[in-house]
């Protein structure tokens, strides 16, 4: 014990300040990279072991921004004020592009439009060179949007009781809900893939939607551009759930028609809406909704901006894929193909396949592959038939492993989705 002692008291002796700091240098510069790559599960592992390790400007910075992806926005708020104060010439223009994208990010959530035409408009002013082509056409339609809702009051939710309501699926398997909209009854279907909730022109038109002014392009799954507009809903009603001021991003009838007409959706619940449920309980033919969310320590969800992100485990690799319940079947990304690209041009043959979404569909190069196994929380089970894009749909999907679907979800009785705690789980 003596000689080990010696040798830890030598080799500790021997480190020098300079290399200390190098070390936290490099662990805040893969810190940065995993933020960039939206490698955030890998990030959060990191940087829970070696934040301790970091100099008080670092810990600060990636603290404010981990708070913006766990849907904490107004401690991240209060945390990136605080980082800008005391740190203003910390960061070069792509960590400030970053941080500033958290802040609007966290204003969006908070209903505080004014606020995020402010942070759009600086982003735009000052790191509009750091964003690809789509990034940059994706945050000017943003700003469209922010100022035209400037005056709009933010979203509110009030849970009075538990809610169980009963649901179907439609034609295409998608979960649709009952809700009361402006005191008119209608259903929609429930998509965490949707950045915003969505309707139809006719059906805003019925429901007695507020227009608000300001005309765009919006991205959809398949990377088409369609136009759009946006609405405001005064009063929404899902079970004992009570929601004021919800926006609704406005498209044309066919915007929503599949197969020539004979499959129509008339709006959609997108995650703005979803995550002020705070909990839920999806299963065949029933949407429950706890008054009290209960918490777990899976942490395996996060937002991305208003895309949730979960974690998926496939053998020893770690994959963030896309959390999208409003798709039918999971489709695996460019990212996978590249992780596993000699595996799969040994055992497969490169084919034409068909990707759809709002807006149409669209032919790329990929794969099929025969069956894919995969992890979420507590969960596993494999997929068979699976689709491989090995081109990139969009430019937003080319840090993502996937996009997960309903053909591993409803291998499951009950889907459990929290954003009080950050996860999910799937129960039998």
């Amino acid at each position: 014990m003596k000689y080990i002692s010696i040798i830890t008291f030598i080799i500790m002796i021997s480190i020098s300040p300079n290399t200390t700091l190098q070390a936290q240098d490099n662990v805040s510069e893969k810190l940065f990279s995993m933020i960039h790559t939206k490698d955030l599960f890998k990030f959060f592992n990191m940087f829970n072991s070696a934040k301790e390790n970091l100099d008080d400007w670092q810990r600060m910075y990636f603290n404010a921004w981990s708070m913006s992806v766990l849907n904490k926005c107004e401690e991240s708020n209060r945390k990136i004020d605080e980082f800008l104060l005391k740190y203003p010439d910390k960061l070069n223009d792509a960590q400030s592009k970053l941080i500033y994208e958290a802040r609007e990010n966290n204003q969006l959530k908070l209903g505080m439009y004014k606020e995020a035409a402010v942070t759009s408009e600086y982003l735009l002013s000052k790191y509009s060179y750091l964003m690809t082509k789509d990034e940059k056409e994706e945050e000017e339609n943003a700003l469209i949007i922010w100022k035209a809702c400037a005056d709009v009051a933010p979203q509110t939710s009030l849970i009075s009781a538990d809610s169980r309501i009963k649901t179907k699926r439609d034609m295409a398997g998608l979960l649709n809900v009952p809700l009361t909209v402006n005191g008119i009854r209608d259903e929609f279907v429930f998509d965490t893939g949707a950045n915003i909730s969505t309707v139809s022109k006719s059906e805003a038109l019925k429901l007695e939607l507020r227009m608000m002014s300001g005309f765009l392009k919006i991205g959809t799954a398949t990377g088409i551009k369609v136009d759009g507009g946006i609405a405001v809903a005064d009063n929404l009603v899902i079970g004992n759930i009570s929601f004021k001021n919800v926006l609704f991003l406005v498209v044309s009838d066919e915007s929503l028609s599949f197969a020539g007409g004979a499959y129509v959706i008339n709006g959609i619940i997108g995650l703005p809406l979803i995550k002020d449920m705070k909990e839920l309980h999806i299963s065949e033919t029933e949407f429950f909704v706890p008054k009290t969310p209960i918490p777990s320590g899976l942490n395996n969800l996060v937002l991305e901006g208003f895309m949730p992100v979960i974690k998926v485990m496939e053998g020893p690799d770690t994959l963030s894929f896309n959390f999208d319940t409003g798709a039918r079947t999971t489709i695996l990304y460019q990212p996978y193909y590249m992780l596993r690209k000699n595996e799969i041009e040994s055992k497969f043959t490169r084919q034409d396949i068909i990707v759809g979404g709002a807006g149409g569909d669209m032919k790329v190069k990929g794969f099929v592959l025969n069956k894919v196994n995969l992890n979420i929380g507590t969960s596993n089970a494999g997929i068979g038939e699976i689709q491989l894009a090995a081109e990139l749909l969009k430019d937003s999907d080319k840090y993502a492993y996937g996009n997960f679907g309903q053909d591993y979800i409803k291998q499951f009785k009950t889907m459990v989705i929290n954003f009080e705690s950050m996860y999910v789980d799937f129960q039998n």
